[in-house]
């Protein structure tokens, strides 16, 4: 598992970090760049 947490999205870092260490810091947290709220659109790609 890991989470995906967009560059210009809702989810800030700090978030991120707190999830990483609730979900016992095995899942990573993958940071698309130049994405917004709708990952899959801004950047379908990566």
């Amino acid at each position: 598992m890991a989470l995906f947490r967009s560059e210009f999205g809702l989810v800030t870092p700090d978030i991120g970090d707190y999830m990483y260490e609730q979900l016992g810091r095995v899942a990573p947290v993958i940071e698309i760049p130049l994405a917004w709220h709708h990952v899959m659109l801004d950047q379908p790609l990566p």
